[in-house]
């Protein structure tokens, strides 16, 4: 399975519909939140339609939505997928589930998840920066795509965990800017 993974969309259709061009053969589409306004710290993104925005989400067929913290109920009427504050999933090895890796995924705008939950990854979105590393002294994976959109590192970001449990950060032009193996 490849999971293609984006967050702080803030209505740019144009970042998301370049993301959704790069991964056609996503199985899944793990959305973190803040999907169609722009805040009131944000500038206007290129291609900033909140309306296009809510019918290109609403036309995927494999979406998993995370709330974040600028989601309000109207949005929420506009999107037909649910939002909730925290998703697990399980990347299954596609045998005997003994390298299964189970995800926790949020915005990152509330607590640390690891402080309550037992999981092996935590993706989350929320600072508009990409991460990808082994945090050892919590035990767990880190993953923030950074924003397509919005990014505050300068770099239009999102990423996908393949299916041989590699995950990759990947600029808005498809190339892989950092890959580790998460299991």
């Amino acid at each position: 399975m490849k999971i293609l993974i984006a967050s702080d969309l803030h209505g740019s259709v144009a970042a998301f519909q370049k993301v959704l061009e790069n991964e056609p053969d996503s199985e899944m589409v793990l959305l973190l939140g803040d999907y169609l306004y722009h805040g009131p710290r944000n500038p206007l993104p290129e291609g900033y339609n909140p309306r296009a925005m809510a019918d290109l989400i609403n036309s995927l067929s494999n979406a998993v939505l995370v709330k974040g913290n600028v989601d309000a109920p109207i949005d929420e009427e506009l999107i037909k997928w649910p939002m909730s504050p925290l998703v697990h999933l399980v990347f299954h090895d596609g045998g005997n589930n003994k390298n299964d890796v189970h995800i926790l995924a949020h915005h990152g705008h509330n607590a640390d998840p690891t402080k309550l939950y037992k999981t092996q990854m935590v993706v989350s979105g929320h600072t508009h920066v990409k991460v990808l590393e082994y945090d050892t002294k919590e035990g767990v994976f880190r993953l923030n795509p950074g924003s397509p959109s919005l990014p505050k590192d300068g770099t239009p970001s999102y990423a996908v965990i393949l299916s041989d449990f590699r995950a990759q950060l990947k600029s808005l032009d498809g190339q892989v800017i950092k890959e580790i193996q998460i299991s």
